[in-house]
């Protein structure tokens, strides 16, 4: 996978033509509620609404991603904004490979 971004920044662009063996290190956090989830999603994507990274309730590989630098934590909500808030609210909450699925 191809990562662009700025140092620090909390929104990023990931394009990829990656195979599933090539992703091993990414986690895909889809962050709306689990009826919109089964609805749609993204392929490889792992449900965890966002009202409970709000309540400080973090998955066990939620947690790796903290402790583990070679993962890549891409997450995405109904929309920008929303997506947006609950990265910067990981960034601040010590995770520091956050990147935004947009669009």
């Amino acid at each position: 996978a191809t990562v662009n971004s700025v140092a620090g920044s909390v929104v990023s662009l990931v394009s990829s033509d990656a195979t599933v063996d090539e992703t091993r290190d990414l986690v895909l956090l889809d962050l709306r509620e689990p009826e919109d989830f089964e609805r749609c999603r993204v392929p490889l994507a792992v449900n965890y609404p966002a009202p409970r990274l709000n309540r400080d309730q973090f998955s066990p590989e939620l947690q790796r991603c903290r402790r583990d630098p070679s993962k890549l934590l891409v997450v995405y909500h109904k929309d920008d904004a929303s997506t947006a808030a609950i990265a910067t609210l990981l960034v601040q909450k010590g995770w520091e490979n956050v990147h935004v699925l947009s669009g």
